[in-house]
């Protein structure tokens, strides 16, 4: 069984103002495919 590796469906981190509200409050937000989901292979 293939390995997923998290790190490699993160394509880019996401600035815009809410995002750097978000981080005060230790959230961040990236892009990920749009297939992506939290569901085991």
């Amino acid at each position: 069984m293939d390995k997923i590796h998290l790190y490699d469906k993160i394509l880019s981190p996401v600035v815009t103002e809410k995002s750097t509200n978000l981080s005060e409050l230790n959230k961040i937000t990236f892009k990920v495919p749009y297939g992506a989901n939290k569901k085991k292979s």
